[in-house]
């Protein structure tokens, strides 16, 4: 049997959508994704992590990633994520 994740994971994944947030690694208020404005109503993390450096995929390489679970006043609990090396935030995938 698989381990379970330290954290739970999204059922959604995307290839990872940027998002209109302050470039600072505190997660704001509220943020703009997919042309609407999300205000967060709930956050659980950072959870960092870190890329498979020994895989030659290129859209991974942009380094550590802090990830958060976050519920928004729409009701969708979405998994942002910040990288301190090009600061900026990202969607990356969406929960049930």
């Amino acid at each position: 049997a698989w381990p379970d994740p330290p954290a739970p994971r999204p059922l959604v994944l995307w290839s990872p959508e940027p998002v209109m947030a302050p470039d600072a690694p505190q997660l704001a208020a509220s943020f703009r994704w997919r042309g609407r404005d999300h205000a967060v109503t709930g956050a659980t993390g950072p959870e960092r992590i870190a890329p498979e450096w020994w895989l030659p995929d290129e859209g991974w390489r942009t380094g550590l990633r802090d990830y958060w679970v976050i519920d928004t006043e729409e009701g969708a609990r979405l998994w942002l994520f910040y990288t301190p090396q090009r600061p900026g935030w990202c969607v990356a995938g969406e929960f049930a």
